[in-house]
C-alpha cells in the first residue's frame, strides 16, 4: 500500500513539536483567550436576571451558535485568501498548536511540585490557583497534590486527547476531499469553543444554570467517546512503561460514574488505580462546597512521585496518540 503523507500529518507533527519546545505561551491574542473574551462579551449583552429559564436557555444557545459561527467563518475566510499552500499549512499548524496544550499544563504542575518539595505551602497554593478553580487557600499538602493529579487527569481529556481526536476525525472523514480548508481544524475549533463555554459558564448556579446548559451538555456529548477511548491509550502506555494496567482498569470500571460529569472520572479513575491513590472527595470553591465521591477510596495518600509517574503516563499516551492517528491518516 502506498503511504500518502498529506498536510494532516505535517500539521500534527509540527504542532506537537511546537508544544514540546514552546509550551503554550500566554499572550493577549491567544485563540483560546479570544474565545473566552468573545464569550464574556456576549454573556454581558444577553444574560438578564429578569429572564425566564426558557429565555435564558435560548439566549445561551444563540450565544454558542454565534461564537462558533464567528470563528469558523473567520478560519474559512483566512484559508480562502491564503493561496500559497506553505503559508496555509503554517497557519493551520499555528491553529492546531494553539488549541492543543500539553507542556504548559505540565510546567504549571511542576512549579507546584517544586514548592511542595521545598515545603513552601504558601507558594504551592499560589501556583496551583493558576490552573484550578477550587479554593486553594484552604488546602494542605495532600489537598494540593490531589488537585494537581485531578487537574492533570481531567485535562488529558479536555486539552490533549479530545482536541487530537476531533482533528483526527475531521481529517479521517473529509481529508481526502480537496477543500481549501481543513475539516480537522474546523472540528478542533468547535470542540475547543465548546470546552471553553463549559469551563466559563457551565455552572449550576443562579446565573448560569440555564444560560450555560446547552454548551455544558454538548461538552458532555463531545467528550463522551474520547474520555473512554483515551483509557485504551492509557492501557497501551502503561504496558510500554512495563507496568500492569489491571488496577487502573479495575478502578475505571468501578468508579468512572462517581462524578457529576459523565466523563471527568474516566481518566481520573484510571490514574487513581494506576498510582493506587485516592482522588475525588469534596471540593471547596468560592461559591461553596461541591460534594463528590472518592475514587479508589481505599488508595493511599498522594506523594509527589505519583504525580511524576502520571505525567510520564500522559506524555507517553499523547505521543502514542499522535503515532496511531498519524499512521492512520497517512493511509487516508
Amino acid at each position: 500500500m502506498n503511504i500518502s503523507v498529506n498536510s494532516s500529518f505535517f500539521i500534527m507533527v509540527f504542532g506537537l513539536a511546537l508544544d514540546i519546545i514552546l509550551g503554550d505561551p500566554v499572550y493577549y491574542y491567544h485563540p483560546v483567550r479570544i474565545f473566552g473574551r468573545t464569550i464574556e462579551y456576549f454573556v454581558k449583552i444577553f444574560i438578564k436576571k429578569k429572564d425566564s429559564p426558557l429565555i435564558n436557555f435560548l439566549k445561551g444557545f444563540l450565544t454558542y451558535i454565534l461564537v462558533v459561527a464567528i470563528f469558523v467563518i473567520f478560519y474559512l475566510f483566512v484559508c480562502f485568501f491564503l493561496t500559497n499552500k506553505i503559508i496555509k499549512i503554517i497557519f493551520e499548524i499555528y491553529i492546531f498548536y494553539s488549541l492543543f496544550a500539553l507542556k504548559d499544563l505540565v510546567v504549571h504542575i511542576n512549579r507546584v511540585l517544586i514548592n511542595i518539595n521545598n515545603n513552601d505551602i504558601k507558594n504551592s497554593r499560589k501556583e496551583l490557583s493558576k490552573i484550578v478553580g477550587r479554593k486553594t487557600s484552604v488546602l494542605d499538602k495532600n489537598g494540593i497534590l490531589r488537585a494537581c493529579l485531578e487537574t492533570l487527569s481531567e485535562n488529558f481529556t479536555d486539552s490533549i486527547f479530545s482536541p487530537l481526536t476531533y482533528f483526527f476525525l475531521g481529517e479521517f472523514l473529509f481529508g481526502t476531499k480537496k477543500y481549501f480548508f481543513s475539516y480537522g481544524i474546523v472540528f478542533m475549533i468547535i470542540y475547543r469553543i465548546t470546552n471553553t463555554f463549559d469551563s466559563m459558564i457551565g455552572y449550576r448556579n443562579e446565573k448560569f444554570e440555564y444560560f450555560g446548559k446547552f454548551s455544558a451538555k454538548l461538552d458532555d456529548v463531545l467528550n463522551f467517546i474520547p474520555a473512554r477511548l483515551g483509557i485504551l491509550f492509557f492501557v497501551m502506555s502503561t504496558l510500554i512503561m512495563l507496568k500492569s494496567p489491571i488496577n487502573g482498569l479495575k478502578c475505571f470500571l468501578q468508579d468512572r460514574k462517581k462524578h457529576n460529569s459523565p466523563n471527568s472520572a474516566c481518566s481520573m479513575s484510571y490514574i487513581a488505580g494506576f498510582t493506587n491513590v485516592y482522588l475525588g472527595g469534596d471540593i471547596e470553591y468560592d461559591y461553596g462546597i461541591s460534594k463528590k465521591e472518592r475514587l479508589n477510596k481505599h488508595g493511599k495518600e498522594i506523594e509527589t512521585d505519583d504525580i511524576y509517574i502520571s505525567i510520564k503516563l500522559v506524555y507517553i499516551s499523547t505521543v502514542l496518540t499522535f503515532i496511531v492517528y498519524g499512521i492512520i491518516l497517512c493511509f487516508v
